[in-house]
């Protein structure tokens, strides 16, 4: 499932002018789950991120709206 720490090296040495740096820190549990989806869907980690985003902002659009539909009953 998570790939060893020399593919993963090799892997994030390559660079793509629409990514930049992200560093940050998560539980090893959300690194291989993220890891997994994103080989699974083809992408790579920054474009699962995005699909994530995607997701969340999604989410908040339709509870933003559910919440003003309570409002105007």
């Amino acid at each position: 499932m998570v790939k060893s720490i020399k593919e993963r090296v090799i892997r994030g040495s390559r660079r793509s002018p629409r990514v930049v740096f992200f560093a940050t820190k998560v539980t090893p549990e959300f690194d291989a789950l993220l890891r997994q989806e994103a080989h699974k869907e083809g992408y790579s980690l920054a474009e699962m991120l995005e699909k994530y985003q995607e997701v969340y902002e999604e989410r908040k659009l339709i509870k933003k709206q559910k919440k003003q539909e309570k409002e105007t009953i």
